[in-house]
């Protein structure tokens, strides 16, 4: 359940006073009612909220004073501020990714998803199902990119999208988001890509893609709106490398990817428990961070 917090007649204090509530991890959302801007957190932080706006002086709210401001720039940097899974991933990717020659020396055999018997560039022959016996090919390909540009661009989103997920939830969270689905999106690009060799940090780049997008617009109280060119940038390269304009593309790990995270995050957004266990509210305002 939500509660009023605060009215504006301009939609600007309204999302000044939402980011300064999230710099003292308190989630708001804002709704346009006949021409206002009403500021709704939960019933259970009413009370924090409501001590921090005494604090504040209506008049900088509405004015855009410089108190308010600095406080919702520190939540833009506190969110782009890498933790230790997103520092890891990076890491990690990097050093596999030198040590395995690019993922195609002999070096590169125990992290791919099968066990391969090659000779040179030739198969010989696969195991698909060696995670079995080693879970951790489950996970591993990811690590593996195919070039600078390949783990330059990856690396760039993951910096970004890693670190926005780890600072709103927690290093636990993304770790265990990470091997869902790194796990899945492996799993699909194999048996049902048949791709027998892959790699890279993509498939969970589109998943955090997924989730922060969906949950950011079926969430009110969710803190991260994805800006639309960086949505359209990432949906028009996944359809450009989906019908094969960029060749040598795990697209099967790209789209479950995606559809994890999306799926995962709707169903925390809460948005079917509000549409079918009581009235919806006002639209809420469409600018976001």
């Amino acid at each position: 359940m939500s509660a009023l917090l605060k009215r504006f007649d301009r939609e600007i204090a309204a999302i000044t006073l939402r980011d300064v509530l999230a710099v003292h991890g308190i989630h708001g959302a804002i709704y346009e009612v006949d021409g206002t801007y009403e500021v709704h957190v939960r019933e259970r932080d009413l009370g924090r909220a409501r001590e921090l706006l005494v604090g504040l002086s209506q008049g900088q709210l509405e004015s855009g004073g410089s108190a308010p401001q600095h406080a919702a720039a520190e939540s833009a940097m506190d969110l782009t501020k890498m933790g230790p899974v997103t520092i890891a991933l990076l890491a990690i990717s990097i050093g596999l990714t030198i040590y395995t020659g690019y993922g195609v020396n002999e070096r590169a055999a125990p992290f791919h998803f099968a066990a391969i018997v090659r000779v040179g560039n030739r198969i010989l022959d696969l195991d698909g199902f060696a995670f079995l016996r080693e879970p951790w090919r489950l996970i591993t390909p990811i690590f593996l990119h195919g070039n600078f540009i390949h783990i330059f661009f990856n690396g760039w989103w993951i910096k970004d999208l890693g670190a926005i997920f780890e600072r709103v939830f927690s290093p636990l969270k993304l770790l265990a988001f990470t091997l869902v689905v790194a796990a899945l999106s492996n799993a699909g690009e194999f048996f049902i890509g048949g791709t027998p060799l892959f790699g890279g940090l993509s498939g969970l780049l589109y998943g955090l893609f997924g989730y922060l997008w969906i949950r950011g617009a079926f969430d009110p109280y969710f803190p991260v709106r994805l800006r639309r060119s960086v949505v359209v940038m990432l949906l028009i390269w996944f359809i450009v490398c989906a019908v094969g304009l960029i060749p040598n593309i795990a697209n099967w790990a790209h789209g479950i990817g995606l559809v994890i995270g999306m799926i995962w995050a709707y169903l925390e957004s809460g948005d079917l428990s509000r549409r079918f266990g009581r009235p919806r509210r006002a639209r809420r305002s469409s600018r976001g961070r």
